[in-house]
């Protein structure tokens, strides 16, 4: 069993995806619905998109969270990053496919341009 903490409940998981590339290998059009989560809960992100069939692709680039503190003797800012927390695509027939972290064989650290496969019958993540 992992220790990975989910990027809601107590910080980032040891194995974050930051970005990710998205790869459909089915033979129609996907609508992909990518979440980024954050570690206050505060500012998810939900981003939405098609992709075509026989391979086409689309890429997930990396979003960042600021949050400010203001007290009456100074004021800071911090910007983090948020982490790809699932993946979910509609195939045309209405069936739907979802992944969700932790994923599969991302090292630990924070992974970049991650790629994630769609196929007929799910959706996995892949080492690059």
């Amino acid at each position: 069993m992992t220790s990975n903490k989910s990027a809601v409940t107590g910080g980032l998981s040891e194995r974050s995806v930051l970005s990710a590339t998205i790869i459909n290998k089915t033979a129609d059009t996907i609508h992909c619905f990518v979440e980024y989560q954050t570690v206050s809960g505060t500012d998810n992100e939900v981003i939405e998109f098609d992709i075509d069939g026989n391979g086409d692709e689309e890429k997930c680039e990396e979003k960042v969270h600021a949050t400010s503190t203001n007290t009456h003797d100074s004021s800071s800012s911090n910007v983090y990053p948020k982490v790809i927390y699932s993946i979910r695509a509609t195939k045309s027939d209405g069936s739907k496919l979802k992944i969700m972290a932790p994923f599969d064989n991302v090292p630990h650290g924070n992974a970049h341009n991650w790629k994630f496969i769609v196929d007929n019958d799910k959706i996995h993540s892949e080492k690059n």
